[in-house]
């Protein structure tokens, strides 16, 4: 049961950061790009899952306190996202917008999951 609500809530977050793509129109929908999702280049897409794996590994290690963890992906984030998107201030930038997401997306599982249960 634990499974099914944790696939229902990654559903759910998937359907809930994709309402802004779809633009209502006089004649139907239509598909716009939010100005968010614009912010974050196609390639560093990849380092969410991966940044997300490496929090869950860091939370295992007992030694490591838990307020810790956001700013270790952060360190690893910058310069990964930097690798993928160019040596630039905007591929930094690209690091801190993926590590937010994938710490947000951590809460937000947290919040709605962990909680209730």
């Amino acid at each position: 049961m634990k499974k099914v609500i944790t696939i229902i809530m990654v559903f759910l977050l998937l359907v809930v950061l994709m309402l802004p793509c779809v633009a209502f129109a006089a004649d139907g929908l239509e598909a716009a790009a939010p100005d968010f999702i614009s912010y974050i280049v196609a390639e560093a897409y990849v380092l969410i899952p991966v940044l997300y794996i490496l929090g869950v590994l860091f939370k295992k290690i007992p030694n490591i306190p838990d307020w810790v963890i956001p700013f270790a992906l952060l360190i690893i984030g910058i310069p990964a996202a930097m690798a993928l998107a160019g040596w630039t201030i905007e591929g930094a930038m690209q690091g801190v917008l993926i590590t937010g997401v994938t710490v947000l997306s951590n809460q937000l599982y947290k919040q709605a999951v962990i909680k209730r249960e």
